[in-house]
């Protein structure tokens, strides 16, 4: 599955694929990347919905390694915030975010949201 991004910053590249997105995260992860990572063409189409000028700013809650932060940030001028309560996947994130050279780009990791929103 090949799609075009155009990006603003970082190594993606003028395409690339899923395939080539789970290359920048580590290895023990990229078995995530199937069943629970926003696929590039679906994260692009998102960023032109939901970040539509560069006042918007997204809140992504569950954002694993932050592959639809990463690709918003990289198709548009939108801020990205990024929420994930697994510390491996926070640390993936940050590295991401730093290889990719995002400026626009705040990991957040709050583990103890998942008593705030219990019903006890």
């Amino acid at each position: 599955m090949t799609t075009n991004l155009k990006r603003r910053h970082g190594p993606l590249g003028a395409s690339t694929t899923d395939r080539a997105f789970d290359e920048l995260v580590p290895p023990d992860l990229r078995h995530l990347s199937q069943a629970h990572w926003t696929p590039v063409d679906v994260a692009i189409r998102a960023t032109s919905l939901l970040a539509p000028t560069r006042h918007t700013r997204v809140l992504d809650i569950g954002s694993g390694v932050g592959k639809l932060c990463a690709i918003g940030a990289l198709s548009s001028n939108a801020t990205w915030c990024g929420v994930e309560r697994h510390e491996d996947l926070v640390h993936a994130a940050r590295r991401l975010t730093r290889g990719l050279g995002i400026a626009n780009r705040l990991w957040i990791q709050r583990p103890h949201l998942r008593g705030a929103w219990s019903r006890s």
